[in-house]
């Protein structure tokens, strides 16, 4: 039937419902509409109308679609919408699969014995909300093929890379239970990692390589990769198959442990039934901005897979909250934080109640031993990964390093001693590293000179003769450095002034916990270059190319965008007060709905007018 299907006539009205814009480009609007919704309609056809005989007729067919206008750009080029990873583009599907059926079932009531098959179809192009079995897998395949992975988890501590091993082992394991045979094709790397992983703090760099190495051989088993490899591999002798055998056997023991070491398996939080269809009035819809600008860059999947490794995911409400801190106003006095912040943290969360200091503080507490490699897959895709800019570094009263970008004033991070800096350094090659005067110290200066780094510092580390002067008060040990570095200097005041307001503004104002804990220090670092990272990409999209764009200029200009948001059955409805701000944040794609939020499960994030 599908090859014999004849449309004779078709007609395409579109009809605006309120608002007063077709959005920025109209033109565009029509020719994605007029171009890609007819394959999108006889892709439809084609599935409700299979296995109907070939002289089936239909005089008239009239459909209504209600979609919002941002869904219309999401429209996927060719008919095959399960290819889309677009949530809006998924969501326009399951309402012209709907229309279809009603209006197919009116004209054809044999079409009645084939719900089943519909439903089934239906099922198939939901949005992909739901968790995978693998998320750490998923993860380290997707930095696989981004080419980043290697830098990545280099990036870790060697206590988190113990944790990063015992998480994919425990996957492995899984993979290994439901395709037993392709175990031959991993088993060789799986005996190396279970062999380095209990050395971790003695041989970080093995521990990566074969971490490396293992996720290249999962690759093989896995759907987006060819598994030819498994199909055509010769048999295995007796001696290679008993060695897998002690593998796989030692790999499920190890399991066994890790679970029982983990205080409890990592479970989804339904949110509260009560709060559905509720409208919330919130004095602020930033912290949803940036949620959506943290989920398309990949940071919330690489969150939940990072929480998966400790089996935490249950608290991942508690980064929606630290989201909405961090974009809230400072509590009273450092600890009486105000109504609307917890109206805004409950509906942030869709649950009754905001998040407490106890539940926060175990989160930070979990987060801080595997934040390594989340932090690091927020450098890679860095402007300073991509430029040579150059990165400043100072360090504050209390003992923090600070590591911001010259030109742009975007912090990359805090620290709490030298020894994390370096781990910088393997991932922004081709910077200089210019030291304030108090972060020129010899014990910062000469790991970067033996990392081979360009350093510009200034203070004299010495009167040694291979320090050449930049410009008055900076000094370089590299010649060719020198002849570009002075135009970076005529910055550098104002990326002082920067690092210090950020650290104020976005650390020392707005804390985490109302009771500051150690132990918790560096996630909350962590979770603040996700929320500044996220502002600094608001900022450059919508002022980047008329002054300094940086995360405190995005945050004075939207931390008082108010509106509402209301908890539905599959989603979360943010409407934005109607103005300038709103025209413009959507003008450049900055409210496109919102999926895979791993607190939200079985929901997305939508934007709305008001």
């Amino acid at each position: 039937m599908s090859e014999s299907i004849r449309i004779r006539h078709c007609r395409l009205r579109v009809v605006r419902r309120g608002g007063w814009s077709w959005g920025a480009d109209p033109k565009q609007l029509a020719e994605r509409i007029t171009r890609r919704l007819p394959a999108l309609l006889a892709k439809l056809l084609t599935e409700q109308l299979a296995g109907m005989p070939p002289d089936a007729r239909i005089s008239k067919l009239t459909l209504r679609i209600p979609a919002r206008l941002g869904e219309f750009y999401s429209l996927p080029a060719s008919g095959d919408s399960d290819a889309a990873g677009d949530l809006s583009a998924n969501a326009v599907m399951q309402r012209l699969r709907a229309a279809f059926r009603a209006s197919l079932l009116q004209s054809l009531p044999e079409l009645e014995a084939g719900d089943a098959r519909a439903a089934k179809a239906a099922k198939a192009a939901a949005p992909s909300i739901a968790q995978s079995p693998t998320p750490v897998l998923d993860l380290l395949l997707r930095w696989r093929r981004e080419k980043v992975l290697s830098g990545v988890l280099a990036a870790a501590t060697p206590q988190e890379l113990a944790l990063w091993a015992d998480a994919v082992l425990v996957e492995i394991e899984g993979v290994a239970r439901r395709s037993p045979e392709r175990w031959h094709v991993m088993a060789d790397a799986v005996a190396r990692l279970l062999s380095l992983r209990t050395r971790a703090g003695e041989r970080p760099k093995q521990i990566v390589a074969s971490l490396v190495r293992t996720v290249e051989a999962v690759a093989q088993v896995f759907p987006e990769v060819s598994n030819t490899a498994c199909a055509n591999a010769a048999p295995q002798s007796d001696t290679s198959a008993a060695r897998m055998a002690n593998t796989l056997a030692e790999l499920r023991a190890l399991t066994c442990l890790i679970a029982a070491r983990r205080n409890a398996p990592a479970r989804r939080r339904e949110s509260s039934p009560s709060r559905r269809n509720e409208r919330i009035s919130v004095d602020s819809v930033l912290p949803f901005v940036v949620l959506g600008v943290l989920a398309r860059s990949g940071y919330l999947a690489a969150l939940g897979s990072t929480l998966a490794t400790i089996g935490s995911l249950d608290q991942a409400d508690a980064f929606g909250a630290s989201v909405v801190y961090k974009l809230s106003p400072p509590p009273r006095r450092g600890w009486d934080r105000e109504g609307q912040t917890a109206r805004l943290v409950a509906a942030m969360c869709a649950a009754d109640t905001p998040v407490g200091n106890d539940r926060m503080e175990s989160f930070l507490r979990g987060l801080s031993t595997v934040r390594g490699p989340l932090d690091a897959s927020l450098w890679v895709r860095s402007r300073a990964a991509r430029s040579r800019s150059g990165v400043l570094v100072d360090r504050f009263e209390d003992g923090t390093w600070s590591v911001t970008e010259i030109v742009t004033g975007l912090p990359l991070g805090w620290f709490a001693s030298p020894a994390e800096i370096l781990r910088l350094v393997a991932l922004l090659p081709r910077q200089s590293w210019w030291l304030a005067p108090a972060a020129a110290d010899e014990a910062l200066i000469a790991p970067l000179r033996d990392a081979r780094a360009r350093v510009v510092t200034s203070r004299l580390p010495g009167a040694g003769p291979d320090w050449l002067t930049v410009t008055p008060g900076w000094w370089t040990h590299d010649e060719t450095l020198r002849r570009h570095a002075a135009r970076l200097a005529a910055v550098t005041d104002d990326a002082l002034v920067d690092q210090r307001e950020h650290w104020q503004e976005f650390i020392e104002r707005r804390p985490l916990l109302i009771r500051r804990s150690a132990a918790g220090r560096a996630a909350e670092a962590s979770i603040t270059l996700a929320v500044t990272t996220a502002l600094g990409h608001i900022a450059t999209e919508l002022f980047g190319a008329r002054e300094r764009a940086t995360p405190r200029l995005a945050l004075q200009r939207f931390a008082d965008l108010g509106g509402s948001v209301q908890v539905e059955e599959g989603r979360l409805v943010v409407h934005p007060a109607l103005g300038r701000r709103f025209m413009d944040l959507n003008e450049h794609g900055l409210l496109r709905d919102v999926a895979g939020v791993p607190w939200l499960p079985g929901r997305y994030i939508a934007f709305a007018g008001p």
